[in-house]
């Protein structure tokens, strides 16, 4: 009874009592829409004139060749706007650590003072996502980058779709307020409601400017200490790159005494090291260098 209730198929949107969906999971129906085309006449004027008995698809297609049959995938917007101009400065707080290069945190006052909260909509997710604790969707596999709910540990997040397992019933999915990333049950994902999307996406990856670990530490090593140091802390993050990537690379001073700049404490204590700026000459002679060791000469 309880994995009845727990199945992927206890939803209102599967029918159980189609063959189809009990052998393969997707409806005869499906299946023969997949194989058809799209009727070309249907979209003409007068439209076709075999009607019902047309072997091919009658779909409406707008002039952007968008078909009205297609189920629109809901996407999180762009946070970028969240981090000030290169050169300035900003109070934040570390949420997520993966190395010293790639951190996720919050901007701290980013928010408009009418905007919800992070921990109100949160809240709300809670007691939205509480009310039905059975999967809601049909086994349509999910897109990269869709926006979704998903459960951790009993706290509901908004998240964005990874990669899926479809295997082991399993969906990779990324926080997009926090930057943690987790695979997840598919009966613990649900569709985002659109009363959770207008607040942005409120992790900003970052990363320390110009360092790399020394020879004798293990990447693995500095990212724990690094992690000590900086999760859960306020820290005032002084721009200096902003990738068209979204990776915004910073310099950290913490807020209280005795007010020290992080990358140099890693580098006090011998964990990493300033990356060497190469003049454009010695660029320029490496590339060649490069270039000469990749060629293949051949006999004749």
């Amino acid at each position: 009874m309880t994995e009845d209730f727990n199945s992927l198929r206890n939803s209102y949107k599967v029918n159980v009592d189609d063959p189809g969906v009990a052998l393969v999971g997707y409806s005869s129906s499906q299946a023969d829409k997949a194989t058809k085309k799209v009727c070309v006449y249907y979209n003409r004027r007068g439209g076709c004139h075999k009607g019902q008995q047309c072997s091919n698809m009658h779909i409406k297609v707008d002039d952007t060749g968008t078909m009205s049959d297609k189920v629109p995938v809901l996407l999180f917007e762009d946070n970028s706007h969240l981090i000030p101009e290169e050169g300035t400065h900003c109070l934040v707080m570390v949420v997520h650590v993966k190395s010293p290069v790639s951190f996720f945190v919050h901007v701290i006052n980013s928010c408009c003072a009418e905007e919800e909260s992070l921990k109100d909509l949160m809240e709300r997710m809670k007691v939205f996502y509480g009310s039905s604790p059975f999967y809601d969707g049909d086994l349509t596999l999910l897109a990269p980058g869709q926006a979704v709910a998903a459960c951790l540990d009993g706290i509901w997040l908004r998240g964005k779709v990874l990669d899926t397992d479809v295997e082991n019933s399993v969906v990779q999915v990324m926080s997009v307020d926090y930057g943690n990333v987790h695979w997840v049950k598919e009966n613990d994902i649900r569709e985002l409601d659109l009363s959770f999307i207008h607040l942005t996406p409120q992790a900003v990856e970052c990363g320390l400017m110009e360092i790399e670990p020394v020879e004798h530490e293990s990447p693995a090593h500095v990212s724990e200490v690094f992690k000590t140091m900086a999760l859960g802390k306020e820290f005032v993050a002084e721009v200096k790159n902003r990738s068209p990537s979204g990776h915004v690379y910073v310099c950290l001073e913490s807020v209280e005494p005795p007010y020290e700049e992080v990358t140099q404490c890693l580098i006090n204590a011998g964990l990493v090291k300033k990356k060497k700026k190469l003049s454009l000459p010695q660029t320029i002679t490496k590339v060649i260098e490069k270039e000469k060791r990749s060629l293949t000469f051949l006999p004749g």
